[in-house]
């Protein structure tokens, strides 16, 4: 069960992660390139296919991490995955047709943007973050049942001791003999099995439960944290086609809160340097939004534009959301990485208690059948 959990639940989760993420990019970049000052470039266009494959193939990757797991939930993240897989294409023809008719100048382009986008988020990413949280569950779940204390092989073991000392002291209290070596030898083995099997438990529950709980709190929040990030940027390129400031602003509150938090969470166990360059994105980001929005209340849109899509140079010292979103999403994109090996690193250490185990409590059983029968053999023999 912990091999699955290891090679095939938990990639499966974080399949589901990269899926949501690869098509809210997509998204994102496709809706940026209709308010960037020129023609899409086609480094743009390339980032956006780019992430538009990495849906397909994580959606893929979905599908058989289900097929391998076959938790209670398959089928519906089966279905929902082929679902997106027959919207993806939807989307992309319509955001295809949207860019064909900017590049030529119609303002039909938007429309089709829109409607694309539309899909989007009110279709394709719900159904992700469906399936995202179905995986997250199917984790921690799985990690929870094989950590439990194995308790049908403890008592086994238990009453198999208990046997063992009441044979003894009946035959010591019938024959007035001497305990039988033998069958002290097999007490001991069998109270060995006990104890092994008993620090293995202790170790997988230790591993299991407390340390795999404190490394999957700060994951799922990263994770979440990059979401919303991810929505926010793609709110702020809407918001410059539609001029609706006021939803903007508050949503780039409840954003920065988000993953200001997030950081917080993994602020003694991440690397202290990324955690920092993600604040100084967030800072930056905060900062270059706030322009943005004061010069699009102004009526500066070109500015705005500017702000939202352009490129710090060496000659403006203005910050961009672009850049600082960029920084910021890579950062939790490294910072999401580092805290998915603490949290596999937990689950082989799981591994690692169990391993063995099976195998040695049976060689310790069956040199305690053989010790009793040792034992029993002198006795046997005195009335042949």
């Amino acid at each position: 069960g912990l091999q699955t959990l290891l090679n095939a639940t938990e990639p499966m989760s974080n399949s589901a992660h990269t899926l949501y993420m690869s098509m809210s990019q997509a998204d994102t970049l496709a809706t940026t390139s209709f308010v960037q000052p020129g023609l899409q470039t086609a480094e743009s266009h390339r980032e956006y296919l780019d992430a538009i494959d990495a849906a397909v193939v994580a959606a893929d990757e979905v599908l058989r991490g289900s097929v391998e797991t076959r938790a209670e939930d398959t089928e519906k993240v089966q279905d929902l995955v082929r679902e997106i897989q027959r919207l993806i294409p939807q989307y992309t023809g319509l955001m295809e047709r949207a860019q064909a008719n900017q590049r030529v100048g119609n303002p039909l382009g938007v429309a089709y943007m829109s409607q694309a986008s539309g899909l989007m988020h009110e279709t394709m990413l719900l159904k992700a973050q469906v399936i995202l949280d179905i995986t997250r569950d199917q984790v921690e779940e799985e990690m929870q049942r094989l950590s439990r204390p194995q308790l049908v092989p403890l008592s086994g073991l238990l009453a198999a001791l208990i046997a063992l000392a009441a044979a003894q002291w009946a035959l010591w209290r019938m024959f007035r003999r001497r305990l039988n070596k033998g069958f002290l030898a097999a007490t001991a083995l069998t109270l060995a099995a006990i104890v092994w099997l008993g620090a293995s438990n202790i170790a997988a529950w230790d591993a299991g439960r407390n340390d795999f709980a404190s490394a999957a709190g700060p994951y799922e929040q990263l994770t979440n944290a990059r979401t919303t990030a991810q929505e926010m940027r793609t709110a702020e390129t809407i918001t410059l086609l539609t001029r609706n400031t006021q939803r903007a602003n508050t949503s780039m509150n409840d954003t920065s809160a988000e993953v200001s938090n997030a950081l917080d969470a993994v602020r003694d166990s991440a690397e202290s340097s990324e955690v920092e360059t993600a604040r100084t994105a967030l800072t930056s980001w905060i900062r270059a939004h706030t322009s943005m929005m004061n010069a699009l209340q102004t009526g500066q849109y070109d500015r705005a534009v500017t702000l939202a899509a352009g490129e710090d140079s060496e000659e403006s010292t203005e910050e961009t959301t672009a850049t600082s979103f960029s920084l910021l999403d890579e950062s939790l994109a490294n910072l999401i990485s580092s805290s998915r090996l603490v949290q596999r690193s937990h689950i082989n250490e799981t591994l690692g208690t169990t391993r063995g185990v099976s195998t040695g409590i049976m060689v310790l059983m069956l040199l305690a059948i053989v010790m009793m029968f040792v034992g029993a053999r002198p006795r046997i023999q005195e009335y042949l």
